[in-house]
């Protein structure tokens, strides 16, 4: 379990922002199926919050890899294929090829590479665990997952919000979600995400 700030270093990477994360008596995951304390968790496990996701201006989820120890193989790119955990990594390349780390995006296994990377946006938090997960998570979980949480509908508030960004490159990015709260137990969420550039 990890906690308190974190910050690592590679000869091929820049340094990774610094990023100061709840003690894990405060962060609540949900590796083993069920909502639990992560420092009740008996698993090697990392997790970041969305707000940290923010706070770091993180482009992906992919980014977690550069705070999670056994995790390398980051890349400014969409593909899995290179992420190894503990030394265990996939060559496969090919679009009928299923990496070696389990990924999954509120529950459901995402199995195809260069697809299942997605904007960090409007997320609860992502949960890196090292290790074979194939107990818990089934197939192609041998060296570890990868859990992408996002925020869930929340039937006491009526909120959202909107961020845009511009750069160079003619470059365009807006962000946003509103949370609707619809009486009775019942709520709906809507998130979008849209960015363009231009070389």
């Amino acid at each position: 379990m990890l906690a308190g700030s974190i910050s690592t270093t590679s000869s091929a990477q820049l340094p990774a922002p610094r990023i100061d994360v709840d003690e894990p008596s405060d962060i609540i995951v949900t590796a083993q199926r069920r909502s639990e304390r992560q420092i009740d968790v008996p698993a090697a496990i990392t997790s970041l919050s969305g707000k940290g996701f923010d706070a770091a201006d993180l482009g992906d989820t992919k980014a977690v890899i550069r705070y999670t120890p056994g995790f390398s193989g980051f890349a400014e790119n969409n593909f899995v294929d290179g992420i190894a955990i503990r030394g265990i990594v996939s060559n496969d390349y090919g679009l009928g090829g299923d990496p070696s780390i389990g990924i999954f995006r509120d529950g459901v296994h995402q199995g195809r590479t260069g697809s299942v990377i997605t904007t960090a946006y409007d997320l609860e938090r992502v949960e890196a665990l090292r290790g074979p997960q194939v107990f818990l998570f089934g197939r192609n979980a041998i060296s570890g997952a990868l859990a992408i949480v996002t925020k869930a509908p929340d039937p006491d508030a009526a909120e959202g919000y909107v961020t845009i960004r511009a750069g160079n490159r003619h470059r365009f990015e807006v962000q946003g979600a509103y949370n609707a709260a619809l009486g009775d137990g019942w709520a709906l969420r809507a998130a979008v995400d849209r960015e363009t550039e231009r070389g």
